[in-house]
């Protein structure tokens, strides 16, 4: 312990050390995750005295709100697609009725503002509430500051690990007490969109292998003469003729080409695509250049606007290029593959196939994903300058000084220069795998410091009011699940699997999305979460400024 008053660096990263490992506890179906055990650990450490270095918080804060606006920036100005209007206002919903319900009770409670802030970012799980709240508190009362960020720290950590807890286990039973059959609506949703069983076997799988035939017996009574759009080989078997040798030459065959009696043919499909021939293919034969197909991964960045919002049955990605997805990801969350997907701006498709057809998929589709291994850092701190500027910006309206705030600035900076970056790929280059160590990082830095602040004063604030805080979370969390339900089936008249979803988003809660998935027993409601996602982060960083400046 007398190490840990001596070094400070010691001191943060042993909170991490012991907050991760805490953090991958499991508890039954339930792990504690990484920021519920880094906030515990510097609760622990902040009840006995110890204190985190001045500006390593800030530090922690710039980065991890600028990384929130980088994410949200490739799909904030697209979202209006399909259900994106409706995800919007639901979003908009949550986040105001959340800060109502919280302005109500702490004014008739007499609930001291900063306090209220915290208890409504831990019971929401949301930690761009937080930085809100304790910028607005920087910006506006630097005389009370100190004071107000220890009791807006105590809210949070009063709050967060119930939050979370109870919003999984009221959304796990959500569906039985209002009799929502969660796997049926997601079906229902399904055949609607065309999101089908069938499609999304034929699309996800292992890696397509490849064999080789030649075009003679039984293969000719069904092939010779024929073209190779007449003959339709794809939608009936999944398996795909890439490559013909005829006559000594080998070459790539398009719709026109016929097969005649003495071709030798690549197929290329999946191990379970070769099992759909209703015939027998003739003799397998050995011909190393035909076999040469050299398969590979590939993670694509989709950034072509004339491709955004088009079906990946649009796209026929498979029948055209002969290559097969594998995954889509937006929003860092999982969607469901089949042919009805609609894409949007941001996506990343991880697909597989030959390597020269899958660098020409590539130009057409935006840019690979691996083409982004080094992090433009001038242009990442120069957007946090940028972002801190914004912030300093001060409006008169009437007496009454409006600003953004640095939470603010950083988040709207963020969100255009990922804007930016979705349209023009070559500017301001920062992987995934950067974002998220940087936003981690950042994250978990803040929540130390939230923990060894709010440690010294958690007893005798839950000793004061702590079951009352507690209580008024507790009806905050509860009340929102069922009026955002009541919105989003009543007015929006979203799908209820689609919503359920939607609403986890909405709260930025990915433990109750895997609930929600696991009930659905489908990725359906997953496109709900990350319809919401990305426009909850910047309403609940708004809310969490609003607490503190009415």
């Amino acid at each position: 312990m007398v190490l840990l008053h001596k070094s400070a660096p010691l001191l943060v990263f042993v909170v991490l050390l012991l907050g991760y490992i805490l953090g991958k506890l499991r508890f039954g179906s339930f792990e504690l995750g990484s920021t519920s055990g880094v906030l515990l650990i510097g609760l622990l450490f902040g009840h006995f005295g110890l204190t985190m270095p001045a500006g390593l918080a800030d530090v922690g804060f710039i980065l991890f709100i600028f990384c929130v606006g980088l994410q949200a920036g490739p799909r904030f100005f697209s979202v209006f697609l399909e259900d994106g209007s409706k995800y919007i206002l639901l979003a908009g919903f949550v986040a105001g009725s959340a800060l109502i319900m919280t302005k109500i009770l702490a004014y008739y409670q007499g609930i001291d503002s900063a306090l209220a802030a915290g208890m409504l970012a831990g019971i929401m799980t949301s930690t761009p509430t937080l930085v809100g709240a304790q910028d607005a508190i920087k910006q506006l009362a630097p005389q009370n500051g100190q004071s107000m960020v220890e009791m807006l720290s105590v809210g949070y950590a009063m709050t967060y690990i119930m939050g979370t807890v109870l919003l999984i286990i009221a959304l796990r039973y959500f569906p039985k007490l209002f009799g929502v059959n969660l796997k049926q609506e997601s079906d229902w949703l399904a055949i609607e969109r065309g999101l089908t069983q069938d499609s999304e076997a034929d699309l996800k799988g292992d890696l397509p292998i490849v064999r080789v035939f030649r075009v003679e017996g039984k293969l000719v009574e069904q092939f010779d003469g024929k073209t190779l759009r007449q003959i339709d080989l794809h939608s009936r078997t999944g398996c795909l003729v890439d490559k013909i040798r005829r006559n000594g030459s080998i070459f790539e065959p398009d719709g026109d080409t016929p097969l005649l009696e003495g071709d030798s043919i690549t197929l290329v499909g999946k191990p379970r695509d070769f099992r759909k021939f209703p015939y027998e293919l003739g003799k397998e034969i050995l011909d190393t250049e035909l076999l040469d197909y050299q398969v590979e991964y590939r993670k694509f960045v989709l950034t072509n606007q004339q491709l955004t919002g088009k079906t990946l049955g649009d796209l026929a990605i498979d029948e055209y290029h002969h290559c097969f997805v594998h995954r889509v990801k937006r929003s860092q969350i999982e969607m469901p593959i089949n042919s009805g997907l609609k894409l949007s701006k941001g996506d990343e498709l991880l697909i597989s196939g030959e390597r020269a057809r899958l660098e020409r998929l590539g130009e057409q589709l935006g840019y690979e994903e691996k083409h982004s291994h080094t992090t433009d850092l001038i242009t990442f701190t120069l957007g946090i300058v940028f972002g801190l500027l914004i912030g300093q910006i001060i409006i008169k309206v009437g007496n009454i000084d409006v600003t953004l705030g640095n939470a603010g600035g950083l988040l709207f900076s963020g969100i255009m220069i990922g804007h930016f970056r979705a349209n023009h790929p070559t500017f301001g280059q920062v992987p995934p795998a950067a974002i998220y160590v940087l936003s981690e990082l950042g994250l978990m830095f803040f929540m130390a410091n939230i923990g060894l602040k709010a440690g010294g004063g958690i007893v005798e604030a839950m000793m004061a009011a702590g079951g009352q805080i507690i209580m008024n979370g507790m009806f905050i969390e509860l009340s929102l699940i069922l009026l955002a339900y009541c919105f989003g089936r009543f007015l929006l008249g979203l799908n209820k699997a689609l919503l359920l979803g939607a609403i986890t988003g909405a709260m930025t809660s990915t433990p109750a999305l895997n609930i929600i998935t696991e009930e659905a027993d489908s990725n359906i409601p997953s496109l709900g979460y990350a319809g919401t996602y990305t426009f909850a982060n910047v309403f609940l960083t708004l809310v969490g400024t609003i607490m503190i400046v009415l």
